[in-house]
């Protein structure tokens, strides 16, 4: 089965990561850019990893204060089969519920916004070759998408269509990847087949984005965003701080913590 994800590897047996967000300039829905007034770390998210890289809990801190827990279970097999969410009382109020066919591959993946209620529904369709041919996007009014994947021959072009339950196309994207089945470009088409959207992605040597091109192609014209990343890392190439620029803005930084087994 061809891996279609993209997430930046991680070297050496880590036991333990914290994050730490610092927001330094807020966006708006109209991509303009005006200083916070929140000083320290806004977001901090603390990950405690099993001895084989599996994540095993995940705390997230709002301005040092719980938000929320996530506890990961997985089956004999080491999937992932489900997470439970709770709150700062340790009362749950979320999980997530996966299924997997006889090779392994994920056929259906079920959120929900409390214990007993679903709140979106995923289910999934591979070919005779494991490639993804289809996903079903169900919520709780019952509306329904599918997404059809199609693939050029080299296997580096992934085409993904967009089509309502009664089959109208709703729009279009095609997928580039690179040799290390990075993702490197992508177009966005509308229902009448013109683009709306390209994302130019940027790696550095060990799969750490590094730039992102947005273009927005409106009736207005074309509206480019440019994002950068800058990275600090230890002795084992793990970053451990980075910078967010847009537009040649300084608009976050990240510090992270390792404690390795």
């Amino acid at each position: 089965m061809m891996n279609f994800s993209k997430s930046p590897a991680r070297y050496g047996n880590i036991k333990e990561i914290t994050e730490r967000v610092f927001v330094l300039q807020s966006i708006d829905e109209n991509f303009e850019i005006s200083p916070t007034d929140e000083s320290g770390a806004e977001v901090t998210i603390i990950t405690r990893f099993l001895h084989d890289g599996r994540v095993a809990k995940r705390d997230q801190f709002s301005f040092e204060k719980l938000e929320h827990t996530d506890l990961y279970y997985y089956n004999e097999f080491k999937k992932l089969i489900k997470t439970i969410r709770t709150d700062s009382t340790g009362k749950e109020i979320g999980k997530t519920i996966t299924r997997y066919n006889e090779k392994g591959l994920m056929i259906e993946y079920i959120t929900y916004c409390d214990p007993e209620t679903i709140d979106f529904t995923f289910n999934y369709q591979y070919n005779s070759e494991s490639y993804l041919i289809s996903e079903t996007h169900s919520c709780q009014d019952n509306k329904k998408d599918i997404t059809f994947f199609e693939y050029l021959p080299d296997s580096r072009v992934r085409i993904l269509k967009n089509k309502d339950i009664e089959g109208r196309v709703t729009g279009k994207t095609m997928e580039f990847y690179n040799e290390a089945r990075y993702l490197v470009l992508s177009r966005d088409y509308d229902e009448k087949g013109y683009m709306t959207r390209e994302v130019k992605d940027k790696y550095d040597v060990h799969g750490n984005i590094v730039k992102t091109i947005i273009i927005h192609h409106t009736q207005n014209g074309i509206e480019e965003i440019i994002h950068n990343y800058e990275y600090w890392f230890d002795s084992q190439n793990n970053w451990v701080k980075n910078h967010h620029y847009m537009n040649n803005e300084f608009i976050s930084m990240v510090v992270r913590e390792l404690v390795y087994l």
